[in-house]
């Protein structure tokens, strides 16, 4: 991402980029900001002229539904108009991240990644400790293999269903026992990571899920997207 640099002088905005011989100026009389707030220009002019960067969406279903669900909505699924790859895998969990996936991640030494995985690992009953520290590996691998930035989002809740014939439904006990270990992840996340942890506490179950319990409706789908775009367009405008 080309660094910017905004000069406020006297009652002139200008507006230097100085990354590959790359500058841009912009001159804007005081008469402008009569009935406009600076901080507003200011954001208006960042999220318009906002300098090319790469960004990674990577993680299991929960991606590749919001893919599709962007895409229904605007003619390309790019973010602010920057270049976008939506890395999801239906089913990921920790253990099937593979190094040769994390390299095929990298590989376009991305500005920023968006890592959202460890639901289907939680539904497993796995411990939290264990959960977080192999979501921390997986962040910290792909910031040793050329990712600028790794945001790590929240563990969202859902429904515990059984799939396999072998059980008909889980225990109050184990339902109990997955909300508290989800939680103390998402805790252990959130100390460790500060501002790189994307917190999704607008996602309600059942409000914003399918029939399923599991994915996100259309409407959970938006809410899912405005928290990505939200926290990038505050973190890197």
């Amino acid at each position: 991402m080309r660094k910017l640099t905004v000069l406020v002088i006297a009652d002139w905005v200008v507006s230097i980029g100085d990354n590959e011989a790359f500058v841009l100026a912009i001159i804007v009389h005081v008469d402008l900001f009569k009935n406009c707030n600076l901080l507003l220009f200011l954001h208006i002019f960042f999220e318009r002229f906002m300098f090319n960067m790469a960004i990674i969406i990577f993680g299991d279903s929960w991606i590749e539904h919001l893919r599709r669900e962007v895409k229904i909505h605007q003619s390309d699924d790019r973010l602010f108009n920057q270049d976008t790859v939506w890395y999801g895998k239906p089913g990921l969990t920790c253990n099937k991240i593979s190094y040769s996936m994390i390299n095929e991640v990298t590989e376009r030494k991305p500005d920023v990644v968006v890592l959202h995985v460890g639901g289907n690992d939680m539904s497993q009953l796995h411990l939290p400790t264990i959960v977080a520290t192999n979501i921390l590996s997986i962040r910290q691998r792909l910031l040793e293999l050329g990712a600028k930035r790794v945001i790590v989002t929240e563990i969202p809740p859902r429904e515990l269903r059984c799939w396999h014939r072998t059980r008909i439904e889980y225990s109050d006990a184990e339902r109990e026992r997955h909300t508290a270990s989800r939680t103390k992840t998402n805790s252990i996340l959130k100390e460790r990571l500060g501002l790189d942890y994307l917190s999704l506490k607008r996602v309600q179950l059942p409000k914003h899920y399918g029939p399923d319990g599991v994915h996100l409706s259309a409407a959970g789908n938006r809410i899912f997207f405005f928290a990505i775009r939200d926290k990038l367009k505050f973190d890197f405008s």
